[in-house]
């Protein structure tokens, strides 16, 4: 199979018809495939465009966004979008940060670039506390967790995390640049110091298209000690592989 770089202008509908000896109808269903699959892009005036190799999110929130990206050695930039101090706080809000009434929450919404093309967009809300101590620059320079620390002396040390896939509302939709209801994968979690304060909730909503997920760890066996089984008392049938 021939291979293109990113970023490379793909030939037309009229010249892969040609080239393959099949219908421009056919050709349209597969570059729908591979456009709904994140190899390519189709863009107005250009034509259609080999994308990127999609960026490796790895344990999700288990790493930081930053330091997951750094470690992997993958340039990106963050952009924000929204930065201010909520008076009317949702719900779901304040019931993750057991906040009362009368407390205020601050909150920023950023998107992160790979390539120049966006991958994800966050929200992000946190106590007044904390953001009467933060301005928009901070948000740009280090990740949220070290900014906490700075403020607070603490550790975010705990998370609890929902994952779901998701038809994109329009504000999300917007800000990922794709078609509201396009599925997408959003992290819905909240942060809590090293004292059990919960310090921070989030929402972290994936493009499918860019990304994907890797996840590495030891496997739990809820009714087995861990280290009962030792690869010395193992068969060599038990240490081939199964597919």
């Amino acid at each position: 199979m021939e291979r293109v770089g990113p970023n490379t202008v793909m030939p037309t509908e009229h010249q892969l018809s040609k080239r393959f000896n099949v219908s421009r109808v056919t050709i349209r269903h597969s570059l729908d495939l591979l456009e709904r699959s994140g190899i390519i892009t189709r863009q107005r005036g250009r034509g259609t465009v080999a994308n990127p190799e999609k960026v490796v999110r790895n344990n999700l929130s288990l790493i930081w966004f930053e330091d997951d990206l750094r470690t992997q050695g993958v340039e990106f930039e963050t952009r924000v979008l929204k930065y201010e101090r909520l008076s009317d706080v949702p719900n779901w809000i304040r019931d993750r940060l057991k906040l009362n009434a009368n407390r205020r929450v601050g909150f920023f919404s950023i998107v992160r670039l790979v390539h120049d093309a966006i991958v994800c967009h966050e929200t992000r809300y946190s106590t007044a506390k904390i953001f009467d101590q933060l301005d928009h620059e901070d948000i740009l320079e280090k990740p949220f967790y070290q900014l906490v620390f700075n403020i607070t002396g603490k550790q975010i040390e705990y998370v609890d995390m929902e994952t779901e896939i998701l038809p994109a509302p329009m504000s999300v939709a917007t800000a990922l640049r794709v078609k509201p209801g396009s599925l997408i994968l959003t992290n819905t979690s909240t942060h809590f110091l090293s004292n059990g304060v919960p310090i921070e909730a989030t929402a972290i909503s994936y493009r499918l298209d860019r990304c994907k997920f890797k996840a590495q760890g030891h496997i739990y066996y809820p009714n087995v000690p861990r280290g009962e089984v030792k690869e010395s008392e193992m068969g060599a049938d038990e240490l081939a592989p199964v597919f």
